[in-house]
C-alpha cells in the first residue's frame, strides 16, 4: 500500500469518525440543554423579541473617519522579503482628525421590545461628564433612531503625528434617569473610546 493512499485511508476514516461523533453528540447537547422555566412548552420564544419596551444603545461610529494606514507587504525587494512598507500615495494621507477639527458622533438607538417606547430623554458624555442632553420621539419595535453630537477632536498627537497620546471616552445614555420600565435596563448606554 503506497504512502499516499495510507495517509488519503487515514484522513477519511479519522473523517468519517469525527462526524458520526458530532451527529451523536449534538442531539445528546440539545437535550442536555433544558430550556429555562419561562421557555417551558415554546422553544422558538428564545428567538422571539423581548415582551415590552428595550431601548438598546447599539453603537456609536464616527465622521470622518480616516483609513489608518495603507500597508504593502512586498515580497520581491531583495534582502527585505514581507517587510511591511505604506502604499505609494499614502504616505501623507490624514490619518486622524487634527486637533480641533470638528467630528461628528452618530449613536444608533433600536427599541428590541415588542412594545412602542414613550419619548425618551438622552444624555451624551464626554470622559465621563454630560455634555448634551434632549428628548427623543417615541420607538416602534425594532425601530431606531439616531443622534449626533459634535466635538472638537481633542487628542494631543505624537511629534511625528503618528499615535494619540491620551485617551477620551464618548458615551450615550438613553432613558438616563430609567424613567421607562423596560425589559432590559444595561443596555440603555454605551461607551467607546473616539479612537482613530
Amino acid at each position: 500500500m503506497g504512502k499516499n493512499f495510507r495517509n488519503c485511508l487515514i484522513l477519511v476514516i479519522s473523517s468519517v469518525t469525527f462526524i458520526a461523533a458530532l451527529a451523536f453528540l449534538i442531539p445528546e447537547a440539545r437535550a442536555s440543554n433544558a430550556a429555562p422555566a419561562a421557555y417551558a412548552g415554546n422553544p422558538d420564544r428564545r428567538a422571539s423579541p423581548p415582551e415590552g419596551v428595550d431601548l438598546d444603545v447599539t453603537f456609536i461610529n464616527r465622521s470622518p473617519l480616516y483609513q489608518a494606514y495603507c500597508v504593502d507587504y512586498p515580497w520581491d525587494i531583495p534582502g527585505q522579503p514581507g517587510i511591511p512598507f505604506l502604499c505609494p500615495g499614502t504616505e501623507d494621507d490624514p490619518r486622524w482628525p487634527e486637533q480641533g477639527e470638528i467630528v461628528t458622533f452618530t449613536t444608533h438607538i433600536v427599541n428590541k421590545g415588542t412594545v412602542a417606547s414613550p419619548a425618551f430623554d438622552y444624555a451624551w458624555q464626554i470622559d465621563g461628564v454630560e455634555v448634551a442632553s434632549g428628548t427623543l420621539p417615541a420607538l416602534a419595535p425594532a425601530a431606531e433612531v439616531t443622534v449626533t453630537y459634535q466635538w472638537p477632536w481633542a487628542h494631543t498627537m505624537s511629534p511625528d503625528g503618528q499615535r494619540a497620546m491620551d485617551d477620551h471616552t464618548v458615551g450615550l445614555i438613553a432613558d438616563p434617569a430609567n424613567a421607562i420600565s423596560e425589559t432590559y435596563e444595561t443596555n440603555n448606554s454605551l461607551t467607546d473610546p473616539p479612537t482613530p
